[in-house]
């Protein structure tokens, strides 16, 4: 059985969404016809649609974090270039007054 459309209303991460299954097939004269579904093939097309949400909504966290994380690696290597251009001007600094007293 084929299906039109699968639409998932909510959040599936907090909880149950509630899913609408709408299947149209054409008619013999053209015309649009909707197939009514027993509650035994919407509650398991429905959890198929809930599955799938929630694994794109995973998939969605993991891509997010790994661009964060790599973003904040970026970050780190400037700040640690950074500070260690910083110690070595010090270190420079310090050397230079230290042969002006001389």
């Amino acid at each position: 059985m084929s299906y039109g459309q699968v639409t998932v209303f909510g959040d599936v991460s907090d909880h149950p969404a509630v899913v609408e299954v709408v299947t149209a097939q054409p008619a013999r004269h053209g015309v649009g016809d909707c197939e009514s579904l027993s509650m035994e093939e919407v509650v398991v097309v429905g959890k198929q649609a809930v599955r799938r949400a929630a694994s794109q909504v995973q998939a969605r966290y993991r891509r997010e974090r790994v661009e964060r994380d790599r973003r904040l690696e970026r970050l780190a290597v400037e700040v640690l270039t950074a500070l260690g251009e910083r110690d070595a001007m010090i270190a420079t600094e310090q050397r230079a007054g230290a042969a002006l007293k001389r």
